[in-house]
């Protein structure tokens, strides 16, 4: 569990520039709530990224995420091929995707619940800016 951190200035050439969660063995969760994840940058998830085919959870809340950047997919939130996504009271703002979806992206088998989520001003290359779900 994160709470209360401020996650900043990570840069990484793969995945997720301030948190990536996979699965190695086991079901992995991670709760995030109540941070800043701002000013990272990634291939793919310039903030948080998770990209596995296993049984990953995923919950954000109370969180802003901001100015991060994708130099691929998504600047804000990547996920693909997750168990659960909760995301909750977030807001996404100013991030960039250089090929698409500049806030987050929910791919392919990434089952989710979404509530009191903003999402404004995110930028990308390709469409949608905003969201992919």
């Amino acid at each position: 569990m994160l709470v209360g951190l401020t996650l900043q200035g990570g840069v990484t050439n793969g995945n997720g520039g301030a948190v990536w969660l996979r699965e190695y063995n086991g079901q992995p969760a991670l709760k995030i709530d109540r941070c800043i994840v701002r000013d990272n940058q990634a291939q793919v998830g310039g903030g948080i990224a998770t990209n596995d085919w296993g049984a990953v959870y995923l919950v954000v809340s109370n969180t802003r995420l901001n100015n991060n950047n994708a130099t691929s997919h998504s600047g804000g939130i990547f996920s693909n091929y997750t168990r659960a996504n909760v995301i909750r009271n977030v807001s996404i703002v100013g991030n960039n995707g250089q090929n698409d979806n500049g806030g987050f992206h929910f791919g392919p088998s990434a089952v989710g619940s979404y509530r009191d989520v903003t999402v404004t001003g995110n930028t990308s290359g390709g469409t949608p800016s905003g969201t992919l779900v």
